[in-house]
């Protein structure tokens, strides 16, 4: 049995072949992902049907992990943000099984990597978890005993939305936010990338230390948030910026005790995503075989 496993993101679709014990069958591929920003325009749904395709007579199953908000027992995207124009409506289970007849599941993205730390991640046996993303935005998922808790309209998660210092949290607190602060502070007239700020905060510039700082600090007043409301056993960081934890934790931890009234109130655990920019493809076959092919 295998399964195609797709990680649908705003600029590029990784995608790979799965056993159902979670071994990849070869290197995840990535496409960038079909969006005409000025059209207002994608063309998503074909990419995946023509992947599907492609790997018809070798797969039993088709699991993915998409942006924007799933009905995941429809397998339909409900709402999706100006990243993603017109893909409000998809319904990726229904297309696929119409076109091959071969079962489908879909979960979204940060959902599916919460999902990939219960099974094989930092949620293991935990008895509740949030799991957040940082990157082009802040993405957020909560994990009670185990499961998803997806909300009335499946919006349960959607923190990069919180309003912090009159602003949404993901504006104040994400990669892209740290980036274009950096730029700022500098005073440079072009926007630079998340590498180039570390690589500059490891040669000793101050500007990018503030930078940081102040993204750390944003960023820990959405948690306290969301410490004070879930009061989780274990806080799961992800996204490519923490692949600097060693430097952004002690931040995080020390501007998070600022805002927290006492110990009481703060995770048990606060760690980064051991699983990094596989939990996605991982939560999604996860989904997939509790959905579709429960043992």
């Amino acid at each position: 049995m295998l399964i195609l496993v797709l990680d649908i993101g705003g600029t590029a679709i990784k995608y790979n072949l799965f056993t159902p014990q979670g071994e990849a069958v070869e290197a995840t591929h990535e496409v960038p992902t079909a969006v005409d920003l000025k059209t207002g325009e994608n063309h998503i749904l074909e990419q995946v049907l023509a992947l599907t395709e492609h790997y018809q007579a070798v797969i039993d199953g088709v699991a993915i992990a998409s942006a924007g908000v799933v009905d995941v027992k429809q397998g339909r995207i409900t709402y999706a943000g100006p990243t993603i124009p017109n893909y409000q409506g998809t319904n990726f289970k229904q297309a696929i099984w119409d076109q091959f007849q071969l079962p489908v599941s879909v979960e979204n993205d940060v959902s599916a990597a919460a999902l990939g730390e219960v099974w094989r991640g930092a949620a293991k046996e935990a008895t509740s978890a949030v799991c957040l993303t940082i990157g082009t935005g802040i993405g957020g998922a909560v994990i009670l005993n185990g499961d998803i808790w997806h909300g009335i309209s499946h919006t349960a998660g959607e923190v990069g939305y919180l309003p912090v210092k009159s602003q949404a949290w993901q504006d104040i607190a994400s990669t892209t936010y740290l980036c274009c602060h950096y730029s700022e502070l500098k005073g440079i007239d072009h926007v630079v990338d998340g590498r180039y700020v570390f690589s500059q905060y490891d040669q000793g510039d101050a500007t990018a230390e503030q930078a940081i700082e102040n993204t750390m600090h944003n960023f820990s007043l959405g948690l306290a948030t969301i410490c004070y409301l879930v009061n989780p056993e274990r806080l799961i960081i992800g996204g490519g910026i923490m692949a600097r934890a060693e430097v952004l934790l002690p931040m995080i931890e020390r501007h998070l005790h600022q805002f927290i009234q006492g110990e009481i109130f703060l995770p048990k655990q606060i760690v980064p995503s051991p699983l990094g920019n596989d939990a996605n493809q991982y939560g999604a076959l996860y989904q997939f075989l509790q959905e579709i092919a429960p043992s």
